[in-house]
């Protein structure tokens, strides 16, 4: 998807930040320590365990809605629309797709895009791909750095998704191809950690930094042509969130189907707070309504930070409409909807 805003003010960074040779040299020893200490819990990943199970990540994040409370929000063109209807405030994931440069600050597309969703009381969700490889190697180290020490300086917060759904990079091809993409990917999410805690001294205050992944690669249909999922999660430490991409066609299903429940227990077994970056069910679905509802219960009750509606015409269309779009708004009102705090 594309994101098309204005050009805003520039922003400077505020005094007291570390030199730029002194972050460099942080970053580093930064990048290291966690390559360092998500080895152990990257390589049992490899191998199919991933550390005990337990009910939500004792840290908090920025955005944090608390327990038992989510965060709602959307990705598509409706977005006013729901926010008008309410008088509520949502998250807003917006796609970037052309490389390193959009993280380029403060002009660059990914910071016109956190301005502008800030300045409209909304949590920007934004979603890049700078490409695993080179983010693996570390080539984009001190350009992630700049930008987060940028974001974290703005007074509200922001969500980073950084190579959303990696699996889907080598489908179908050969397994030693699948192992090295999530190999890289692992790799490519410590660094990003790692640029984070050298701009943010290892205490983000407006930057939270998460991974999306696919409940498809849970099935045995995903199974036969991706990597295992347990090859993609990055380590203990890493991510704030683990959140998934979630979609059920087929109106005989509830979206608290068998995939949904198997990426709910990973998230658990790996220590991560569970989020869901895409939800969808088809406009023509009878029950798409009660569906969406059922599941809001289900996220609620299971300390799912987040739920984030793909509200978009892309892949044959999930838009929502009629009483399913009504049930969603209601729900933006519901007690157990928290309050995006850039608002």
């Amino acid at each position: 998807m594309e994101s098309r805003h204005a050009d805003l003010p520039k922003m400077t960074n505020p005094a007291g930040k570390p030199s730029a040779h002194r972050r460099l040299l942080v970053v580093a020893a930064v990048t290291a320590a966690t390559l360092l200490a998500s080895a152990g819990t990257a390589a049992a990943g490899a191998a199919g365990a991933a550390g005990a199970a337990s009910s939500a990540c004792p840290t908090t994040f920025p955005g944090d809605p608390g327990p038992g409370r989510v965060l709602l929000g959307v990705a598509g063109t409706q977005v006013a629309g729901h926010e008008l209807a309410t008088g509520r405030k949502l998250a807003h994931r917006i796609y970037f797709n052309k490389g390193i440069s959009d993280f380029a600050v403060p002009n660059g597309p990914i910071a016109r895009a956190i301005l502008a969703e800030q300045a409209a009381g909304r949590i920007p969700v934004v979603s890049a791909k700078p490409g695993i490889a080179a983010t693996a190697t570390g080539r984009y180290d001190a350009q992630l750095r700049t930008f987060f020490t940028w974001a974290d300086a703005l007074p509200k917060v922001t969500f980073v998704i950084v190579h959303h759904e990696p699996e889907n990079d080598a489908v179908g091809k050969p397994a030693a191809v699948r192992h090295q993409l999530a190999a890289d990917f692992r790799a490519a999410q410590q660094h990003v950690r790692a640029a984070l805690t050298a701009a943010t001294g290892g205490s983000p205050q407006h930057v939270s930094f998460g991974g999306s992944l696919m409940t498809y690669t849970l099935t045995p249909q995903g199974a036969a042509r991706l990597a295992p999922i347990d090859e993609f999660f990055p380590g203990r430490g890493v991510w704030d969130w683990a959140a998934w991409d979630q979609y059920d066609p087929n109106p005989a299903r509830p979206l608290e189907d068998q995939k949904w429940k198997d990426a709910l227990a990973k998230s658990r077994q790996w220590g991560v707070r569970p989020a869901v970056t895409e939800l969808g069910v088809r406009p023509e679905d009878p029950q798409g309504a009660s569906k969406v509802q059922s599941f809001y219960t289900h996220a609620v009750a299971a300390n799912v930070a987040f739920v984030l509606y793909f509200d978009s015409p892309a892949d044959k269309g999930w838009v929502m409409t009629g009483r399913t779009r009504d049930t969603w708004r209601a729900l933006m009102t519901s007690p157990g909807t928290a309050l995006t705090p850039n608002r």
